[in-house]
């Protein structure tokens, strides 16, 4: 394998946060390598989201989750409008159909406010439909700080600021293997670009394979390596003329935001995610150990079943549009006016999380060398919801923790002679 060269940091994964953290790295001065597996960046959970900018009011106060979402929003506006990217500071209204869920309100306005939210308030069903005409409901909550961003020119914008500040990117690239010596890493590269490539740094931002990625690195300790729990989101179209400029939340369930409304940049109003629970893989183990849940809609028991292939089998982006019945009765509530023909199947993401509850270990979780014992290691895991949001923050709290922890000097690289590597391979 021929020698690819030596970068003072590679981060694994093209996604939003790799991106944002390369850049992070690139401003910093640092000569950064971006390796991305599929062809093109962000194509797995960063594409297939809600493009929605979350305020930070569904997340336990003091978690990365909270602090990250209300620090991200800010820098996300601020970057959205001074690089002129498609966004909307659009609000939403999060419904109460019935008394009952009134309670739900109650309890989401108060943990807002620990968060440092503001302006959040609790509307009457006339208030309500003074927003929006056409919304059914007892009342609603408004958020006025959450809205849209067009995600995929996002990615291409902080793209550009990696990479006019010296960040290279390789995409069909994965990483086979990576050995960690005495002052950095050293990985061997598949794909389209094989080569062994060094570096004094090392982000894991592979999004749903960063525990993989963590389990092939040689020495990292397998028994902290969180559980990937895999839950598919799918999402509908609904034609025609878009009835809500708001974006129009259910309460909350398990696992999920519930089932959503959003009108895209193109005008077309597109519900979802739903939650469709696929399954886990443990990697605490010499070899990963696979398993399905039992019920894809209740996440209450899961089935070993340590083949790869059919565990992959399941984690497929086509919509079953067999789920629409669900979908439909989720949108009458708020929305009798709907037309079910109108509804069709949209598309599919899968979201990496890391328990089934919030009382499970379902915080993002930023990894370093104080955790795992690795100089010069920042592993991320769980970015979900609301990864994109808290992108920006999340890159900036990642670098500096590594510069805490492992100071950058230069007069350490590594030297291709040292390791024994051949000539430089231009990526």
């Amino acid at each position: 394998m021929e020698y690819g060269g030596y970068y003072d940091t590679v981060v694994v994964g093209a996604g939003i946060v790799g991106i944002a953290t390369a850049r992070e790295l690139a401003r910093w001065g640092q000569t950064v390598l971006l390796l991305e597996e599929k062809a093109g960046i962000g194509e797995e959970t960063s594409s297939r989201n809600s493009e929605v900018i979350h305020a930070g009011i569904y997340y336990k106060p003091g978690t990365l989750k909270a602090k990250a979402c209300l620090q991200g929003s800010k820098l996300l506006y601020d970057f959205a409008e001074k690089r002129h990217i498609p966004h909307k500071n659009c609000r939403k209204l999060i419904v109460a159909t019935n008394s009952r869920e009134v309670r739900t309100l109650e309890a989401l306005l108060a943990n807002g406010e620990k968060n440092g939210l503001v302006g959040l308030e609790i509307l009457s069903q006339r208030e309500a439909r003074a927003c929006e005409e056409n919304l059914s409901c007892h009342s609603a909550l408004l958020v006025p700080s959450s809205g849209m961003i067009d995600t995929h020119q996002l990615m291409l914008a902080l793209l550009a600021d990696a990479e006019n500040d010296g960040a290279v990117l390789a995409t069909s690239a994965p990483v086979l293997r990576t050995e960690v010596i005495a002052n950095g890493f050293v990985l061997d590269i598949g794909g389209v670009h094989e080569a062994r490539v060094s570096c004094g740094r090392l982000f894991n931002a592979a999004g749903m394979g960063a525990q993989s990625l963590a389990h092939n690195i040689d020495g990292f300790d397998r028994k902290i390596i969180p559980p990937l729990y895999a839950v598919k989101g799918n999402y509908f179209s609904l034609c025609g003329a878009a009835p809500f400029s708001h974006l129009i939340y259910p309460p909350p369930v398990t696992g999920s935001s519930g089932r959503h409304y959003r009108c895209d940049f193109g005008g077309q109003a597109i519900i979802g995610p739903d939650t469709e629970w696929l399954g886990m893989i443990n990697y605490k183990n010499k070899a990963p150990e696979y398993f399905v849940f039992a019920n894809t809609e209740t996440p209450d028991r899961l089935i070993q079943i340590n083949d790869q292939q059919a565990w992959q089998q399941r984690a497929h982006y086509r919509v079953d549009p067999g789920r629409k019945e669900d979908f439909v009765r989720s949108i009458l509530s708020y929305y009798p006016q709907l037309n079910p023909n109108k509804l069709e199947p949209g598309y599919a993401g899968i979201r990496p999380k890391l328990g089934i509850t919030s009382q499970d270990n379902s915080d993002f979780i930023i990894m370093d060398e104080t955790i795992h014992g690795i100089p010069g290691l920042v592993c991320f895991f769980g970015i979900e919801s609301p990864g994109l949001t808290s992108s920006l923050y999340l890159a900036q709290i990642a670098a500096a923790k590594l510069d805490q922890v492992v100071p950058y000097d230069p007069r350490e690289r590594i030297s291709p002679q040292e390791y024994g590597f051949l000539p430089k391979l231009a990526l």
